[in-house]
């Protein structure tokens, strides 16, 4: 994402909506695997929270709701009906080490509009990260992003344009789902060119985990926990 420099200083809240289409009688899956895995956000879920985490620095502390609302899913190639077990809803209120605030409902089985939003609101001005065409790819990690941003002097929203260099391959239309995968694959074979460290390690990898197991255990026992480690939480 391209930088701004005016928003102000460091915004205090940030709002995410994630909403993945799920049609047919209770959810139509791919995979018949997919409605057995443990009990942890799924579809996307982490990649969501993960592309927070590296726009907006790591998550100190949170609270969080897990629900399981469409409990039986269809296979799509078969019409086999199979048990979810995984959470399809995760509500999270949480704070970022900056101190900044974040609110967040990411959710399967949306019906209309089914699409991620990231929107930053900053202390003179707002961004917002917003998949495209509701009829397409919805989570933030498939499929083309629009960035839209107000200012200072007026509270409309904007689309801004994306500087090419932020896109490191071409071929691809941006709107593919291989666009990303494609991306990281490219800036993956300039960092074992030149050394750098273009794209996530296993540090970040652990980060990510260490999240979702505190989001696992806040829905568990009813409190706030410490994103940094399960010994940690505050009621």
């Amino acid at each position: 994402m391209p930088p701004r420099s005016d928003l102000g200083r460091p915004p205090g809240t940030f709002d995410l909506g994630h909403r993945v289409r799920r049609p047919g009688q209770g959810g139509r899956e791919p995979n018949p695997r997919l409605g057995r895995l443990h009990p942890r956000p799924r579809h996307g879920r982490g990649h969501t929270l993960d592309v927070l985490q590296h726009l907006l620095g790591g998550i100190s502390d949170l609270s969080a709701t897990l629900s399981l609302q469409h409990p039986v899913s269809t296979v799509a190639e078969t019409g086999e009906m199979v048990e979810a077990t995984s959470p399809d809803h995760l509500l999270l209120n949480a704070t970022l080490v900056n101190g900044a605030v974040v609110s967040a409902h990411i959710h399967d089985a949306k019906r209309t509009d089914a699409r991620t939003r990231l929107e930053i609101s900053g202390t003179t001005a707002d961004l917002a990260i917003v998949s495209t065409a509701a009829g397409g790819p919805a989570g933030i990690q498939i499929g083309e992003l629009r960035l839209l941003g107000t200012d200072a002097s007026d509270a409309t929203w904007r689309e801004l344009p994306i500087p090419s260099r932020y896109r490191w391959i071409s071929g691809i239309d941006p709107a593919e789902e291989s666009f990303n995968v494609a991306q990281t694959y490219a800036r993956l074979a300039l960092d074992l060119r030149t050394g750098s460290r273009g794209v996530p390690g296993f540090d970040a990898g652990l980060r990510l985990h260490r999240l979702l197991d505190a989001i696992r255990l806040s829905a568990e026992t009813g409190t706030r926990r410490s994103a940094f480690g399960e010994s940690e939480y505050r009621n």
